[in-house]
């Protein structure tokens, strides 16, 4: 089925329209969203495939959630949609996130002090670049799928991991940067056949903590990492016995990984929640949106 695509056509925001949602709902296949420097205190749901959302000036174009709002952007079930350049703080729960569809590409943003991720990818065969992921309260970047791309990220100063790679396969670590991860690892891998080349991993409580039951020799790729000053450890394999039992374990051994972070995304989702009454009316669908889906994915986690 071949692909229509509209000619080029720019919407600037907030000029030819209000809000980035207005934009975003205005877009058809193939147009860019130029969105001027300002403030934005908008919880943006991308429905479009094919569109381009960009700042003008990179950086000056500051997505503002609050502590009210889910999600700085929601793209659900949409193909090759790019957002580049943005600063997305302080919402309830990722600055970015994509669930379901793929082939995105996530370039050059800021996303700090966000509740739960940076951004958060339940999502195939995305492009996550040369992103500054910083003192978010979960992850920098928290994956579960397949094919992702994450290359030239700065991620810092994050409550948890750098990186927390919960599920999927065949997913990409190419020279990134991931500093200071405050309680956890530089990079919590659960997934399998993961390539992790010539990253930075420092200063964090451990560099690399492989949750996994099979043979790491035979599944993940590692090389020409840098691992130093790890407070606890550089590389650590958590496995489980025939009994079920984790050994090697550098955190407490009750601690399950996973469950942990199901009980944290439902904490958040009660906080947005109890925010409905805060929300500005003209928002107000776009962060019910929100919390139904994250609902559907907690739901899945679960399963």
């Amino acid at each position: 089925m071949e692909r229509q695509v509209s000619l080029l056509a720019i919407i600037r925001v907030p000029m030819d329209q209000i809000t980035i949602q207005a934009g975003v709902d205005a877009a058809q296949p193939g147009d860019v969203v130029l969105v001027l420097r300002g403030i934005y205190k908008e919880a943006v749901v991308v429905s479009k495939s094919f569109i381009r959302i960009v700042a003008e000036d990179k950086g000056e174009a500051i997505l503002e959630g609050r502590g009210l709002l889910a999600n700085g952007f929601l793209l659900h079930n949409v193909t090759d949609v790019e957002i580049c350049g943005f600063k997305i703080q302080n919402y309830i729960l990722n600055g970015i996130f994509v669930m379901d569809g793929g082939y995105h590409r996530l370039l050059e943003n800021c996303c700090e002090s966000n509740g739960l991720h940076g951004i958060g990818l339940v999502s195939k065969s995305n492009l996550v670049w040369k992103n500054m992921l910083r003192q978010n309260s979960y992850a920098g970047t928290a994956i579960d799928g397949n094919d992702n791309w994450l290359i030239d990220n700065q991620i810092t100063g994050n409550h948890t991991d750098g990186i927390f790679l919960l599920a999927g396969s065949h997913n990409s670590l190419l020279s990134n940067i991931i500093l200071r991860s405050v309680h956890s690892a530089g990079l919590s891998l659960q997934g399998s056949n993961t390539l992790i080349y010539e990253n930075e991993f420092k200063n964090n409580l451990q560099g690399i903590v492989i949750y996994t039951e099979s043979d790491i020799s035979a599944s993940d790729i590692m090389d020409n990492n840098e691992i130093v000053n790890n407070s606890a450890q550089g590389i650590v394999w958590v496995h489980k016995d025939s009994k079920g039992d984790e050994q090697e374990l550098p955190l407490s051994p009750s601690e399950d990984k996973l469950l942990q972070y199901i009980s944290c995304v439902k904490e958040l989702l009660e906080l947005a929640e109890q925010t409905l009454d805060q929300i500005p009316e003209r928002q107000l669908h776009s962060h019910i949106m929100n919390i139904v889906l994250i609902k559907q994915y907690v739901q899945k986690l679960s399963l």
